[in-house]
């Protein structure tokens, strides 16, 4: 297995691990690595997938809302199940429609982790990975939905993405 991933499932499975070192955990491999179809954007793109549908499950959204976030998982499965310029430029485009969730225009930086930092490495913001902070909802439940979702996916057993396409 990667090691990256081996990393992942580590922290997942983690029960100390909180979404703010996630995020910031997150954000520091999407440094290392930024291209459009590496592992990292691969991970926190499925993050955000998950959560999305934790999103429109919740019923809360007005009708704009949840068809910009609906368009938004539609382009980030599609840049997951088929990396390429023109799915990532798709979904880049449609997260900005419903930012702040997935990785589009602004800054998505948390202000937990900021700590002067501003938009630099950490912070969540030049990868996405902190529109995952960026709901009203519960980071515990954030946390339990990343895990249902990921984890299936990193030991090969399931593909949430992949079942959920359409």
């Amino acid at each position: 297995m990667n090691p990256l991933l081996v990393t992942l499932q580590n922290k997942l499975l983690d029960k100390n691990q909180n979404l703010s070192n996630l995020v910031q955990w997150m954000d520091e491999i999407y440094h290392e690595d930024k291209s459009f179809n590496g592992l990292p954007q691969q991970i926190i793109t499925r993050a955000i997938i998950a959560v999305g549908y934790l999103l429109l499950d919740e019923g809360k959204l007005d009708d704009e809302q949840f068809l910009n976030i609906k368009k938004t998982i539609n382009s980030a499965s599609e840049f997951v199940l088929f990396p390429s310029v023109k799915n990532a430029d798709q979904y880049f485009r449609d997260a900005t429609n419903s930012y702040p969730f997935g990785l589009g225009e602004g800054c998505y930086s948390v202000n937990e982790l900021v700590k002067n930092k501003s938009c630099e490495k950490g912070t969540g913001c030049q990868s996405g990975a902190g529109s995952l902070m960026c709901t009203d909802k519960n980071s515990d439940l954030i946390l339990k939905v990343i895990n249902e979702n990921l984890l299936p996916w990193i030991s090969g057993e399931k593909d949430a993405v992949l079942e959920n396409y359409s």
